[in-house]
Parts: C-alpha cells; structure tokens; sequence
C-alpha cells in the first residue's frame, strides 16, 4: 500500500472555504501548499494526486475543490516533489482542453525531473480519444518528461441496486415518493404494477441527473446500459 498526499484537502487545510468555493489559490497559498506536499513526500508519502474531471463531484453534486485549479497552482505543488527529488505526481482528468493539458504537464516534468500519471480511459461518446491522448503522451516523453497513461486493470462501471447509496430510479420524480421508505416498504410499493409502471415511464430528471458524473449519467439515464 501507498499513501499519496490528496489535493482537495490539502486545499481546504490551506484555503479553507475560499478552496470550497474553488476560488484561485494566491502565491501564499500554493508557497504553503508546496511546502506541505514536500514535507509528506519527505515523510513518507508516495505522492500527489489531484482531480480534474467532473467524473468526481460532492454528494450534493458540486465539483471537488480542486478541480479547475490554475496551472500556476499545480505547478506550484508539483515543484514540491522537485524539490525532495522524490515522489509522484497522479491525476485524472477530463482533457478538455487535450494540448493545453499536455503542455503544462510536459513543462512540470521536464522542470522536476518526476514521473507524472494519468488515469486513460476510453469514451463511447469519443473513440478516437485515447489514440489521441497517447500519442501526446509518446510526444511528452520525447520531449524530456516521464508521462505515464494508466489502464483500469478491469472496466469501470457503477453498481446501481435499490439498497445501494445508487439506484436506476433515484434520478426519475415519480420515484421521489417511496425513496425515503424503509427498504421493506420501499420494495412493497415498488411490487405494485401501477408504481412500476409510472416510474419506468418516466423521463431522468436533469436537474437529477446533474448531480453526478459524466459516467453515471451515462448508465443510469439509459436502461440498455444496465445488466
């Protein structure tokens, strides 16, 4: 096992509500956020590990504190694990913006001589993406930094049930009147063919929906996604 030192709260312990609210770190915060990224690394910790996808949001649906942090302050942190000459830097992310992503990621790498990871993962909605992203990952290293794309040792996907904290039905309106039921109660009305058939019937709501990640909203909106 390896402990990675976790940006959102490492965030929050330096900005407080400001990181929560995802305002832009200043040149006292990233200065304090570096130096407690070093001493982890010095202490033991494997690395840094931050989130820039909105895969990764609250249970209220708000997206992490971290997630659009400027470059400044990634860079920033980053510099910490230069300057303990040791350690990792790991993100997810969304590459939204594919060159400019791998621009500063090459730049970070270069200047601090650590290997940076990211989790790859392919889209339906998208397949030529990881072709793409790979072969900015081959130009990254030609360019002097250790950049690594990580492949899931199995396909992600979520577990939705009617007992779990994610259920098919919790993102329809129609079933907004037994989802507070105790389970046995829950499962009684849901036996009646009139509740069924009102709640299969029904349209995810979006405002529902928006709580969650991209692929969550892609399973559970679409009944042929599901087995």
């Amino acid at each position: 096992m390896a402990a990675q030192i976790p940006h959102h709260p490492l965030r929050v312990y330096v900005m407080g509500e400001r990181a929560i609210r995802r305002e832009a770190a200043t040149a006292d915060d990233i200065a304090e956020m570096r130096r407690l990224t070093e001493e982890a690394v010095r202490a033991g910790a494997f690395g840094f590990t931050t989130a820039r996808t909105n895969a990764h949001k609250t249970t209220s649906g708000e997206m992490v504190p971290g997630r659009f942090a400027e470059m400044d302050e990634l860079t920033g942190i980053g510099r910490g694990l230069g300057a303990a000459g040791a350690g990792t830097f790991d993100m997810n992310s969304d590459f939204e913006d594919e060159e400019a992503e791998f621009a500063w990621i090459t730049r970070l790498g270069k200047e601090t001589r650590r290997p940076i990871w990211f989790l790859l993962t392919d889209r339906p909605t998208d397949p030529p993406r990881w072709r793409r992203i790979m072969a900015a990952v081959h130009i990254a290293r030609d360019a002097g930094a250790s950049v690594t794309a990580q492949v899931a040792g199995r396909p992600v996907g979520v577990i939705l049930g009617v007992a779990t904290s994610l259920n098919p039905f919790a993102i329809r309106e129609r079933y907004k009147p037994v989802e507070g039921l105790p389970l046995a109660e829950r499962l009684a009305r849901l036996r009646d063919p009139a509740v069924r058939r009102a709640i299969l019937d029904d349209w995810p709501s979006p405002a529902l929906l928006s709580r969650f990640g991209p692929l969550v909203q892609l399973v559970a909106a679409r009944w042929d996604r599901m087995s």
